[in-house]
């Protein structure tokens, strides 16, 4: 894959065109196959706020949240279970995933998890 493909594959399609979609972004997966982020704008619900986020790409599509007491935290505390959630896949411990073609996928990493890779 030459790097302008990487490139475009990392770009992805514009969160303006996903309905809802505040943010997203592409991972490789074993230079051939793509892992996706979305990350859905935080809502009201109830008291606090929600964040939908949606993983696909890996062995199971992971489809969860995150809440807090205002948007902003809704969204930190997303990213932090998206960061756990791609960390903690098996593709990611056996050194498929790759972000820009690095083990680091960008989210930072969660406490006990290291960006390692192979």
């Amino acid at each position: 894959m030459s790097t302008d493909e990487v490139i475009a594959l990392m770009r992805g399609p514009s969160a303006d065109e996903e309905l809802g979609c505040i943010a997203s972004r592409r991972f490789e997966l074993d230079n051939e196959g793509v892992v996706e982020v979305r990350l859905k704008r935080p809502r009201s619900d109830g008291g606090d706020f929600r964040c939908d986020y949606e993983i696909s790409g890996l062995g199971r599509p992971v489809t969860s949240h995150a809440c807090g007491v205002d948007s902003m935290q809704a969204v930190c505390l997303a990213l932090l279970s998206i960061a756990t959630d791609l960390y903690s896949s098996p593709e990611w411990k056996e050194g498929r995933v790759r972000w820009l073609g690095m083990p680091d996928l960008g989210f930072g990493c969660p406490p006990g998890n290291e960006a390692r890779g192979p």
